[in-house]
């Protein structure tokens, strides 16, 4: 279990860092906006009334496969805001097929973003082998997206899919979140 811990939080400071390294490095939109780069041009923004997202929803993560990966026991931990997910550990396999769906109910989808972090599993330690993360308003824009990202030397694949809500969703208050997250990283 602390190893457990102990691997979620390192995850979480690493996300900590990013965060504070993109809000530095970019002008972040106004709420009521969002930016969209047409490859290598610069940003402009767009209304979120484009990306149909004027409310919250469902963000359906599957983490397909990996391949070539570099730990021997890999696993991975996903992450939207205090949110915070799983996979189970794929025991002797640098190649594993997990086929696991996570979902995440996002208020402000288009502030949101999707952390992946590859890791592996061994008798003494654990062990980063690479991280991705995926800016939801992207999945929001798209409805669908099926990504294969590089991992170090190896690769994941990964299907994101967004459902919009037509209904007010309810937050859970952020400690019962975290609580959530540290059980679901418990039992897996």
């Amino acid at each position: 279990m602390s190893d457990v811990v102990t691997a979620l939080e390192t995850a979480l400071q690493h996300q900590e860092l990013k965060i504070d390294q993109v809000e530095s490095s970019y002008l972040l939109p106004k709420p009521s906006e969002v930016m969209e780069s047409d490859h290598g041009k610069a940003a402009r923004p767009v209304d979120i009334e484009e990306y149909g997202s004027e409310g919250g929803g469902l963000l359906v993560v599957t983490i397909h496969e990996g391949n070539d990966l570099e730990g021997k026991h890999p696993f991975v931990i996903l992450r939207v805001g205090h949110d915070i997910r799983r996979t189970t550990t794929m025991k002797n396999n640098q190649n594993p097929v997990w086929k696991e769906t996570f979902k995440f109910t996002l208020e402000k989808p288009t502030k949101a973003i999707l952390h992946l972090v590859v890791c592996s599993d061994s008798w003494s330690k654990k062990a980063v082998l690479g991280d991705v993360d995926v800016i939801v308003a992207d999945v929001v824009k798209e409805k669908q997206m099926n990504n294969i990202y590089n991992i170090g030397n190896g690769r994941i694949h990964v299907e994101l899919q967004w459902e919009s809500s037509t209904f007010r969703l309810k937050r859970k208050p952020k400690l019962l979140q975290f609580m959530s997250s540290v059980y679901n990283l418990a039992v897996s």
